[in-house]
């Protein structure tokens, strides 16, 4: 789980947590963005990559958050499009 705010401060941080998760081939991982105050543009774009070089690898990456203001934000930027977007961390497993 995430907490705080995902901006440009905390993009060193989220790399290095994401990058460790990458070495694993076949992956799944959820990122729970429930407790995330804020959501950069650029935290975005960081979980893009991952998700993206999970499914190179056989893996998966899913976000998740009943957040409104988070939905909007990942529907207005396109993300719920190229990443699975659940409600609930049961969900996402659900439908893995």
């Amino acid at each position: 789980m995430l907490f705080g705010d995902l901006d440009l401060g905390a993009l060193p941080g989220l790399r290095r947590v994401l990058s460790g998760l990458d070495a694993a081939t076949g992956r799944h991982v959820l990122v729970d963005l429930d407790s995330v105050d804020t959501l950069s543009p650029e935290a975005l774009g960081v979980l893009l990559g991952a998700a993206a070089r999970a499914r190179r690898d056989g893996g998966d990456l899913r976000l998740v958050t009943g957040l409104e203001h988070h939905l909007e934000l990942l529907r207005w930027s396109g993300v719920d499009r190229a990443v699975r977007v659940a409600p609930t961390v049961g969900a996402a497993i659900d439908t893995a």
